[in-house]
C-alpha cells in the first residue's frame, strides 16, 4: 500500500518560505559568535604579526590555542544562557551551528598541523586556506538564508584569501586581521544589535 501523500505547489511554497524565514532568524542569532570570532581572529593575527616580527615563533601556536578555547567557551556559554530562555532549536538552527563549528575546527586543526610540521607551509598559504574556508561558510549560509548580503561577505573573504598571496608574507596576518574585523566582527555586531531589537 502506498502511503505517499503528494505535496501540492502551495504547500511546497509555504515550506520553502518557512525555511527561509527560519534561516534569516538563525543568521541574526549567529551575530554574537561571529562578533566573538571576528575579534579573536583580529587580535590573534595582529599579535602573530608582531610575534613573527620579533621571531617569537614558539609563542604563536599557544596563543591561537588560547584564543580558540576562549572563543569556543564564550560562545558555548552565550548559547547555553540564551537558547534555553529565548528560542527553540530547529533543524536549520542546528545546521548553521554545526556548519560553523565544523569550519572552526577544520581551521584550528589545519593551523595546528602546519605549526607541528615546523612551518613547512608558508603563512600566506595557511591564511589563504583559512580565508577560503570562511568564504565557503558564508556562501552556504547566504544560500540557505537567501541573503545576498551574506553572500557578499563570502566574496569579500574570497578576495582576502587572494590578497594574502599578493602581499609580502609578513603582511599576510595583518590582511586577515583587518578582514576578520571588517567582515566578521563588524557584521556580527550589526546582526547582534538587530537581534536584540527584535521582540522575543
Amino acid at each position: 500500500m502506498n502511503n505517499h501523500v503528494p505535496v501540492n505547489a502551495e504547500d511546497q511554497l509555504w515550506l520553502i518560505t518557512q525555511m527561509m524565514s527560519e534561516s534569516k532568524k538563525t543568521i541574526l542569532h549567529m551575530g554574537f559568535p561571529s562578533m566573538v570570532w571576528g575579534f579573536c581572529v583580529s587580535i590573534g593575527t595582529l599579535l602573530t604579526y608582531f610575534m613573527s616580527d620579533r621571531a617569537w615563533y614558539k609563542t604563536i601556536l599557544p596563543l591561537w590555542i588560547v584564543l580558540f578555547i576562549t572563543a569556543f567557551g564564550i560562545n558555548m556559554f552565550y548559547f547555553k544562557q540564551n537558547d534555553e530562555k529565548k528560542r527553540k532549536s530547529t533543524l536549520i538552527d542546528r545546521l548553521f551551528t554545526n556548519l560553523w563549528i565544523f569550519i572552526a575546527i577544520t581551521v584550528f586543526l589545519f593551523w595546528v598541523v602546519s605549526f607541528t610540521l615546523k612551518n613547512s607551509f608558508p603563512i600566506s598559504y595557511i591564511l589563504c586556506v583559512v580565508g577560503i574556508l570562511v568564504s565557503m561558510g558564508y556562501w552556504l549560509s547566504g544560500i540557505l538564508a537567501g541573503l545576498k548580503t551574506i553572500q557578499a561577505l563570502s566574496i569579500c573573504w574570497l578576495i582576502g584569501s587572494v590578497m594574502v598571496l599578493l602581499v609580502p608574507p609578513s603582511w599576510a596576518p595583518v590582511v586577515i586581521g583587518v578582514w576578520a574585523f571588517l567582515f566578521e566582527a563588524v557584521p556580527g555586531l550589526i546582526l547582534y544589535v538587530r537581534e536584540q531589537k527584535q521582540p522575543l
